[in-house]
């Protein structure tokens, strides 16, 4: 069960109600989407009442969306677990999160450790999930004071412990268990923790949401008038990028005669203007929302329909993130659905607010990069290989997928802990790790 942090008063659950359930509350105070239907207990200053013994488990981090993934993995597994959601940490701010959106009201700025202690008393959870950095913060303190079990994830190496390490050693030695973000934070908590902590290597905690659907019918016909000619997407290009990428089709086709550009705009209502324009320019041209289908002497396709993105990714060996060269106000387009329907990603120097997956999928090698605009069209020749394309959508398919088997593994050691807190005897015994 999820307790909304501050309404009064008790909220049911009945189909079709959009504002009703406590994961689509979760969903839309994070800023995502779905709804499933549940009810929500009723509060009274803050904390939950006609409390009916089921555990409460506190939700502290920065990632909202991966929360929110979290939480609705836990309705289903957990039916009977009570989510207190706290979209940062006190004072915490990032891109992931955003500034001012709803979640749990955090202890006081400024308020330090008897403001924390209040706080955590007035909530009474039974287990805390903690992600991102471990620190002396008067939160964590608390909870620890309070003899609540944390269990810390996607925790990275240490930042400046300096002298401060019995400080660290005492924190780490409190938390129940650690999922380590990578091997190097893992050496340096084991470096800084007593001996006794409980630590492996999980990895990022990220966002694990649906990739966007396709009609498998839609695919197969489209695959079939495709009759395997080359084809990349341009995922959602701002107007100042599609000269630009137009000409690095240009440039392209001299290497691959049959080429295909599908070209998303972000907006359909450009669809017919942008064909008309494209048209002009002396290109052969179908738009998808007219009901033209390519031909062979396609060149550009118009796929105007954004609710149907999931199809053309599936469709393209090779996409290229719009807004990652010339920004819009929204941004580069996000390559975690790229990623996960096995499309090779290309992005420009740009990546807000997207930052994170790009990083992630730089460093491991899943993408191409392009710092100038102007160099499109030759990495766009050199990603048209089919090995190349191969070789980073495995990659990056692979990144996507590591979201998935780090949410395994949280959704496991939550469980285990709820186990002993069932049992009376916290969260386990503290034991070297398989990290």
């Amino acid at each position: 069960m999820l307790s909304h942090p501050s309404q009064p008063g008790l909220v049911s659950a009945r189909p079709g109600e959009r504002a009703t359930g406590p994961i689509g509350w979760l969903r839309r105070a994070f800023g995502t989407g779905r709804t499933p239907e549940r009810k929500m207990l009723p509060l009274a200053e803050g904390r939950p009442t006609g409390h009916t013994g089921a555990p409460r488990l506190l939700c502290i981090g920065p990632d909202r969306r991966a929360l929110a993934d979290l939480a609705e993995r836990l309705d289903a597994d957990l039916p009977d677990l009570e989510i207190l959601p706290l979209a940062g940490p006190p004072g915490a701010r990032s891109a992931t999160t955003g500034a001012g959106a709803p979640g749990v009201d955090p202890p006081p700025a400024g308020g330090g450790r008897r403001a924390a202690a209040r706080w955590v008393a007035a909530r009474a959870p039974d287990l805390a999930l903690w992600h991102g950095e471990i620190g002396p913060e008067p939160l964590l303190e608390a909870l620890l004071a309070a003899q609540v079990p944390v269990i810390a994830v996607d925790v990275p190496a240490p930042r400046g412990e300096g002298g401060r390490r019995r400080a660290w050693r005492s924190l780490l030695g409190g938390v129940a268990r650690v999922l380590a973000r990578d091997q190097a934070a893992a050496r340096a908590l084991r470096q800084l923790g007593p001996a006794g902590l409980r630590l492996e290597v999980a990895g990022h905690f990220v966002s694990v949401p649906d990739p966007p659907p396709c009609e498998e019918s839609d695919r197969d016909h489209f695959a079939q008038l495709l009759h395997a000619r080359p084809v990349w997407l341009a995922t959602f290009p701002t107007e100042a990028e599609i000269p630009a990428f137009i000409e690095a089709h240009r440039l392209a086709l001299q290497g691959a005669h049959r080429l295909l550009l599908l070209l998303c705009p972000r907006d359909p209502a450009q669809g017919a203007t942008l064909a008309s324009w494209l048209r002009g320019e002396g290109w052969r041209v179908a738009r998808h929302n007219a009901g033209e289908e390519p031909d062979d002497s396609t060149e550009v396709f118009v796929v105007d329909d954004p609710d149907e993105i999931g199809l053309w990714y599936r469709l393209a060996p090779v996409c290229v993130i719009g807004g990652s060269f010339r920004p819009g106000a929204a941004g580069a387009a996000d390559p975690s659905d790229a990623a996960r329907l096995g499309s090779a990603i290309l992005c420009g120097p740009e990546g807000a607010p997207h930052e994170a997956w790009i990083e992630r999928l730089d460093r491991a090698g899943g993408l191409a990069r392009v710092d100038e605009i102007g160099g499109l069209g030759v990495v766009l020749s050199d990603m048209l290989s089919p090995d190349r394309a191969a070789s980073l959508a495995q990659v990056a398919w692979d990144v996507a997928s590591d979201g998935a088997r780090v949410q395994e593994r949280v959704v496991a050691a939550l469980r285990d802990a709820l186990r002993h807190v069932a049992a009376g005897t916290g969260a386990g015994p503290r034991r070297g790790g398989d990290g």
